[in-house]
């Protein structure tokens, strides 16, 4: 998610439009002030920021209005808030709206902040708008329920809507992690506890005493296991073995924060310290809107001919790891993941993953079973990556068979912390999500415990996707930025990178490819932060990019069940469609069509150190009764092929025939991956005794 600096209108500068509209609606926030409890003197101004969206063609409600919209210059003015001497304990926040239609006045005008209806708290009374004109609307809100730092809302008028966002000065801004939080990762036989009694000197304890008198140095005043399972339930062998139980979340004095971790990093009992680093969601909202045509992404990745060979698989799941989804939308619900192992309501963790009732995901943030979506952004990514189609309802998703595993993370606003994204790592791979989907960024540095979780996801084969960045530079954002992720930015309908300064996709040669994600519609709850009553809605961002991808990755498993990351990145960047940006954003844009009709490939792998030359003999043979090949293939002709370390032999057919003369030194191996008609993955170290093929692999000696 992207901040910028909020401007107050302007009116030397401005623009006049024709568009055909039915109505329209203009907001500049020109003030917000904080009522201080007591005190004086001259009130200390800071700077908000937001964002406006000024009305375009593509903000159409209706048509067949022609009317004279006025743009508002974004690059003039600046907008101030001031901590007042007004009543302890209420917002003041000042809006400028100007609505522009064919209705002269507009009395239906509804006002909400934060998902709530702020409407009576905000005057003129009664609220009506004049067509033409600009109207102050002053809303006076208690700070209880809404904060001062940082809010959204939107403006209803005369059957149109606007958005609007006050707080945080710029992304760069926000805080880089939670004050006053650490996490720790200890190492085997080290413990930190609360102290059993204040005479310890310090509210921990810990059985190294070199350790307890660096946390008592740094005021430590509270841990938690991050990893830690509900009452009743028990982690699972899996989250122990990875030595999870050792991640502690420590509290200590906000101040000492990056110099406690420097000193516990270098402690013989910790294996890792860090921040609890907070992350980003990577969009950007637009103005509600969905109509037929819309989904131009999906003609882009030519979605409609890969459909024609696989709409998906419901044994593929996605796991969205972000700000929850609301799974009762109808073009959500017939495709949200079921634990099958767990029983709904009955207060027992049936299936020992730790989690009690996790019917259809969890909460992380909340603590709860109910991953539901109170912001919109996960919401949107969900259906952007497995909405349902052929339902007749709005939209259809890449991967339309797929299935959603919902994981929230964040808080209210979209903020997300490493504690919580942590555990939603290890849930997804715990409970078999085929894919990773990560929309969000770390801008500032790179989570060691993050990195580990995905490699600890990669080695199980899972496919982990997220998007570059939306700041519009060529460094590095985590978790994209990782090896085993497939960093995905962001195009426009012609192809070329998202750029709308001082936003846009991150580009460089760490992006892997790129994916459409702008002005992207997919589905949204009715109510809240980012939502609309018609349950759709335009956003942008490398956010919308990444699900692209992974309801590609969906297809290209459902048809190829066993594909790893490194595969699927091999398959779509190979097969990306070229383009020409401004900067390097990968291979190119991804085409989910050319990446399904590629026929599977095997893999010749370097291992030894001996010397040996000769011709490569690979049998493939049936098992007795097992599926529908022929008998005795023998890959082999007379041809001689020369062979790489790591390179890739195509296969032609059921398979392709090689023969491979070996003059390198070495010993050599071959690994085999192939699929059977029912999509079976065979390899020739298959655990599975029922595996339908065996594969045998001979070297015929030249002296």
């Amino acid at each position: 998610m992207r901040w910028v600096k909020m401007r107050a209108p302007d009116h030397r500068k401005s623009s006049h439009l024709n568009i055909a509209y039915v109505g329209v609606i203009i907001i500049v926030i020109t003030t917000l002030f904080l009522s201080g409890c007591g005190g004086g003197g001259k009130p200390a101004p800071k700077v908000t920021a937001g964002y406006i969206r000024v009305a375009t063609l593509k903000d159409r409600y209706a048509v067949d209005e022609q009317i004279t919209l006025t743009e508002t210059a974004a690059d003039s003015g600046q907008a101030e808030a001031y901590a007042s001497t007004e009543e302890c304990g209420f917002i003041r926040l000042v809006l400028v709206v100007e609505v522009n239609g064919p209705e002269e006045l507009c009395s239906d005008v509804k006002v909400e902040l934060d998902g709530d209806d702020i409407t009576s708290a905000c005057s003129p009374h009664p609220l009506v708008l004049r067509s033409g004109y600009a109207t102050e609307i002053v809303c006076r809100i208690k700070a209880v329920t809404h904060s001062a730092d940082s809010g959204m809302g939107k403006v209803y008028a005369c059957g149109a809507v606007s958005n609007f966002s006050y707080g945080y000065a710029a992304l760069e801004e926000r805080p880089d992690y939670v004050p006053g939080e650490i996490l720790i990762k200890l190492k085997e036989g080290t413990t930190i506890e609360p102290a059993a009694s204040a005479t310890s000197g310090s509210a921990l304890s810990s059985n190294s005493p070199s350790l307890q008198a660096l946390l008592a140095r740094h005021e430590a005043s509270y841990v938690e296991d991050v990893f830690k399972a509900d009452f009743g339930a028990t982690l699972p062998p899996y989250y122990l073995s990875k030595g999870l139980d050792h991640i502690k979340l420590v509290k200590i004095r906000d101040a000492d924060v990056m110099r406690a971790v420097a000193e516990l990093d270098a402690h013989p009992n910790v294996e890792y310290a860090e921040p609890n680093y907070i992350a980003y969601l990577t969009y950007q909202p637009n103005d509600p809107l969905y109509k037929a045509g819309h989904q131009w992404g999906l003609r882009k990745i030519q979605a409609e001919p890969a459909w024609g060979i696989t709409l998906g698989s419901d044994k593929v799941v996605i796991a969205i790891i972000d700000t929850g989804v609301f799974y009762d939308h109808p073009d959500l619900m017939g495709n949200m993941w079921r634990n099958p192992n767990e029983i709904e309501a009955n207060g027992v963790d049936d299936d020992g993953n730790g989690y009690v009732d996790d019917i259809a995901g969890f909460n992380f943030f909340a603590d709860n079973n109910k991953p539901t979506d109170k912001f919109g952004h996960g919401t949107h990514c969900a259906g952007i990556a497995a909405a349902t189609t052929n339902n007749a309802e709005g939209i259809a998703g890449t991967c339309p068979s797929c299935r959603i595993m919902a994981l929230r993370v964040s808080n209210d606003h979209g903020d997300m912390e490493t504690n919580y994204i942590l555990e939603a790592i290890y849930y997804a791979i715990y409970n078999k999500a085929d894919i990773i989907s990560m929309s969000f960024a770390y801008y500032s540095y790179p989570s060691m415990l993050v990195k580990e979780a995905i490699d600890d996801a990669n080695a199980d084969k899972r496919v982990l996707v997220a998007g570059a960045g939306n700041l519009d530079r060529d460094t590095k954002a985590y978790p994209a930025g990782y090896e085993n992720v497939i960093a995905v930015a962001a195009t426009n309908n012609n192809d070329k990178r998202w750029y709308k300064p001082p936003v846009g996709s991150h580009y460089g040669s760490w992006v892997d490819l790129a994916a459409p994600g702008e002005d992207i519609a997919s589905t949204v709850p009715y109510t809240g932060v980012f939502s609309d009553k018609s349950g759709y809605y335009l956003m942008t961002g490398t956010s919308m990019s990444a699900p692209f991808v992974s309801g590609v990755a969906g297809l290209l498993l459902s048809k190829n069940p066993g594909l790893n990351t490194e595969q699927v990145r091999s398959l779509l960047k190979k097969y990306s469609d070229p383009i020409r940006p401004d900067h390097y954003i990968g291979a190119g844009r991804l085409n989910a069509y050319q990446a399904l009709i590629q026929k599977h490939q095997s893999k010749l792998v370097n291992i030894g150190t001996t010397t040996i030359s000769g011709l490569l003999n690979i049998k493939i043979q049936k098992e007795q009764g097992k599926g529908n090949w022929q008998d005795y293939i023998t890959i082999i002709d007379k041809r001689e092929t020369s062979v790489e370390k790591n390179s890739l032999l195509g296969l032609d057919g059921l398979f392709d025939q090689k023969n491979v003369k070996i003059s390198e030194p070495g010993s050599y191996r071959v690994y085999a991956e192939l699929v059977d008609e029912a999509g079976n993955v065979i390899t020739t170290d298959h655990p599975d005794p029922q595996t339908p093929l065996s594969a045998s692999y001979e070297f015929g000696v030249i002296p």
